[in-house]
């Protein structure tokens, strides 16, 4: 097993521990080191024909987590962290706040050492973090009155695709239709240079279970609601809003209004993200929340909505507040003068017909299909410090997309756990080394242009390392 922690500070420490069978004793490893990654790997060991599991456990900012694991065949049993969408949620108290996930292995997948391994991790945050803009200001009165550029924004990616509520239809409507399976694996087929008839063949005929389960290994990038998101500390939301796909006139799944969409798999309702989004900003009256809206691996065209449409849906969902929507001029303008002027959800979009901000992003496909952070790390290396022409901000992408590795979905569609998500695997594993180099270099970046740190699976690290680069960024630190 991998062990990850972070702790900001020694009084909200994370534990691990180790039982190991037939012992008397537990081992504990503690991460009291704050501002940096703990990683730690044990081995489960055995002692035949007697004792084969040991009880493991994580604790962290008041929770506990626990599960038995199987010396022998590695096999994780009695649980409570065993499904990714279930029961590996954010939890927020008010004096700290932590997010976790575990990755449960199944077989392994053996190229790379770490693939074989159970993966677990547990980033903790202060009691600042659902308020830490306010908090920052508050403690460093002239970063309120630099332009709002100079912040560095935690981001979400893909932040609708935290939901699994519409895929059970989905999965129904593939055994129904022949011609929707071929067109969802036939995206998949892509993805992983295979043939299309040969995935369509093998998961049509698979069990509704199965077949769901690949789903969300492919699309889900998220598994906290929005609020927890926010409480983490996340103020930028990648939201690609769009209708149902239809194949051959028959929608994917039910439902006439806007859901962010994976290529063809619906997420969350577009108009529950901003209701969600605007009911915690009047509840945390000095936070602004960034949203990039944009049509980006939409299967067809027609999915993609207009901008009156858009623009209904963010007005109706801010009538009855006094919080005004801004766009890409406003960073211009310092943060005590958006809070004055109750500019706190501001829109740089992606090519959606208002508000649009070009980015400049290290996201490439090439460089992001991967098991290992270093071509994603060359990325990071590679980037300008001021965006090229005409972009109006900086995105550093610090996820993988290792379900493009195609040697890795024969293990993974067979595992019957619900904790296999290739991007849950490489989570911790790319954060050790990414991380690093953000708060290394994020104060290096040009302050008249706003940083996004975007990643899979947001953490309250994200704000921490946000917050010092933003103070460093306004001459604070």
């Amino acid at each position: 097993m991998d062990l990850y922690g972070y702790t900001p500070e020694t009084s909200i420490p994370v534990s691990f521990a180790i039982k190991q069978p037939g012992a008397s004793h537990t081992t504990t490893y503690d991460d009291n080191t704050p501002g940096t990654i703990f990683n730690r790997h044990i081995e489960v060991n055995t002692d035949l024909p007697f004792h084969i599991s040991g009880d493991y456990s994580m604790s962290a900012a008041g929770i506990s987590r626990s599960c038995e694991v199987n010396g022998l065949t590695g096999n994780i049993s009695d649980s409570n962290m065993d499904n990714m969408l279930a029961n590996q949620q954010a939890a927020i108290t008010p004096n700290a706040v932590v997010s976790y996930g575990f990755y449960d292995a199944g077989s392994g997948y053996d190229d790379i050492s770490y693939t074989s391994h159970h993966q677990n991790y547990a980033y903790t945050g202060d009691g600042n973090r659902p308020d830490w803009m306010t908090k920052m200001v508050a403690g460093n009165s002239n970063a309120g009155t630099k332009p709002f550029s100079a912040f560095v924004l935690p981001g979400a990616h893909d932040a609708g695709m935290n939901t699994s509520q519409n895929i059970a239809e989905v999965v129904s409507n593939i055994k129904k239709y022949g011609f929707i399976a071929t067109a969802i694996f036939g995206s998949l087929a892509l993805v992983l240079g295979v043939a299309i008839g040969a995935i369509v063949t093998v998961l049509s005929i698979a069990a509704s279970s199965l077949i769901e389960r690949v789903i969300i290994n492919l699309s889900i990038t998220q598994k906290d609601t929005i609020t927890n998101m926010l409480n983490l500390g996340t103020r930028y939301f990648d939201f690609r809003p769009g209708y149902n796909a239809k194949i051959q006139g028959i929608p994917v799944a039910s439902g006439d209004g806007l859901y962010h969409q994976h290529n063809m798999i619906p997420g969350m309702a577009f108009t529950d993200f901003l209701n969600e989004t605007v009911a915690w900003l009047k509840a945390h009256p000095g936070e602004i929340v960034v949203v990039s809206l944009g049509f980006s691996g939409f299967y067809d065209d027609a999915m993609k909505p207009d901008s009156e449409t858009l623009k209904n849906a963010i007005n109706t969902a801010l009538a009855g507040s006094d919080i005004v929507y801004g766009g890409p001029a406003d960073t211009s303008s310092s943060y005590n003068d958006l809070i004055a002027a109750k500019k706190r959800l501001l829109f740089l979009n992606n090519g959606v017909g208002f508000n649009d901000a070009s980015k400049y992003d290290s996201y490439s496909d090439g460089a992001y299909a991967t098991l290992t952070p270093d071509p994603i790390l060359n990325q990071l290396k590679q980037m300008h410090t001021t965006p090229d022409s005409g972009d109006v901000y900086t995105v550093l992408q610090l996820q993988g997309t290792a379900s493009a590795v195609s040697a890795l979905w024969p293990s993974l569609a067979a595992c019957t756990s619900d904790a296999t998500s290739p991007l849950l695997m490489t989570k911790a594993y790319f954060d050790s080394t990414t991380y690093p180099w953000t708060e290394a270099n994020l104060a290096s970046f040009n302050s008249a242009y706003p940083v996004v740190i975007l990643n899979d699976f947001v953490d309250p690290q994200m704000s921490h390392i946000a917050e010092d680069a933003t103070l460093l960024r306004a001459g604070q630190l």
